[in-house]
């Protein structure tokens, strides 16, 4: 009875002796309930049945009425370096078949000690082997792709924060995936004042990627014919609202600063941000606005003006920091990442990212992360 968990759809036998290719045939029917078997005679007509078509396996006679040796497995792997072959050889050619294996052929059959156990566990193991190797390749170009990836995904990261005197500001981001779905840029408006945007995508991987590519680009546009971010933020809903299919949505912060006196305005949606006071009061910075993709808003709030006054530190972060699990199913949660970066605000916008990163991967242990990290930090001295 046949074995459908081996099921080989086609096997090319390449045999001159047409007994001897008889009983490897009949030996394959009786172990695979679904195989055809394309039985040839001579190297032309192996060459030719490979351009037509792909097999599971080749079962190969070294020596043919047109071809002998190492040229008959040479013509053959250079015709198809896929398909698995099984050399099918005798007693006398057995050091030769040896030979074949390092050249490139999977397994070998010795004609004169052929079996069905035999013949079916070479084939089936060639099988096994050959398609190893197949996912192994297709793994190694599938990652090197990936990281390629994120290697530009990387470059489309602010290189550096903005130097303002009186000011350090700091950002960073940490993807859950080979690509994240969260953002962050830093970009002056027509009217000198510096915006600053921290994005997420929901979701992780290179749908999320792909789509925080897009946002990027699109406000790097924006930025550039208005200092308005309410116009900005609707602009990028109308663009967005039609593509995005429902698959993806977009929580955004945006905040405008006036370096020259610390004055700033924002607008979030979906997003939050936080103020830390000197004297240590937290406002949280949040607004009315739903979250970006699905047309929900017909135009965007933004706050009144507010102040960033020397020892204040905004802390911008995406959700990823805050909702850090432990083993125990526990989440970090929003009063304790403000405990973390209260608690380190004399250190520098850099180490205070550092630090809420270092302590939500203490707190995760050996869980892994889920989400994207990403954090923007700007002090005022």
């Amino acid at each position: 009875m046949g074995d459908a968990n081996t099921t080989i759809k086609r096997v090319l036998l390449v045999e001159d002796d047409k007994a001897f290719a008889l009983l490897v045939s009949h030996h394959l029917l009786r172990a695979f309930d679904d195989v055809e078997i394309v039985h040839v005679e001579r190297l032309n007509q192996c060459r030719q049945a490979l351009s037509e078509g792909t097999f599971s396996a080749i079962l190969l006679d070294l020596n043919l009425p047109d071809s002998t040796g190492e040229d008959t497995l040479n013509a053959v792997l250079s015709a198809c370096r896929r398909s698995p072959i099984v050399v099918l050889t005798g007693l006398e050619d057995e050091s030769f078949a040896m030979e074949a294996l390092r050249t490139g052929a999977q397994d070998y059959v010795l004609k004169d000690a052929i079996d069905h156990s035999t013949l079916i566990r070479s084939v089936r193991f060639a099988m096994e082997r050959s398609l190893r190797l197949q996912v192994d390749v297709e793994l190694s170009q599938a990652l090197g792709e990936l990281n390629a990836a994120r290697e530009a995904q990387s470059r489309l990261f602010p290189k550096s924060a903005p130097v303002i005197s009186g000011f350090d500001i700091a950002g960073a981001t940490i993807p859950a995936d080979f690509a994240g779905g969260d953002y962050f840029d830093y970009l002056t408006l027509p009217d000198g004042r510096l915006l600053t945007l921290v994005g997420d995508v929901s979701g992780h991987g290179l749908s999320a990627a792909l789509l925080m590519v897009e946002v990027r680009a699109r406000l790097q546009t924006l930025a550039n014919y208005t200092s308005d971010i309410s116009k900005m933020f609707a602009y990028l809903e109308n663009q967005l609202s039609s593509d995005t299919e429902s698959m993806h949505f977009l929580t955004m912060f945006g905040l405008v600063l006036a370096p020259e006196d610390g004055t700033y305005e924002f607008i979030s949606a979906g997003h939050v941000g936080y103020h830390l006071s000197a004297n240590g009061e937290i406002r949280e910075l949040q607004l009315e606005n739903a979250l970006l993709g699905f047309n929900l808003n017909k135009t965007f709030e933004k706050s009144t003006m507010q102040q960033l006054s020397p020892g204040d530190l905004l802390f911008i972060p995406t959700d990823g920091l805050q909702e850090s699990f432990n083993e125990r199913g526990e989440m970090l949660g929003e009063t304790q990442l403000l405990e973390i970066v209260a608690n380190a605000r004399s250190q520098s916008a850099s180490e205070i990212i550092a630090a809420a990163e270092s302590a939500a991967t203490e707190f995760r242990g050996e869980v892994a992360k889920k989400d994207d990290i990403t954090a923007v930090v700007i002090k005022r001295f």
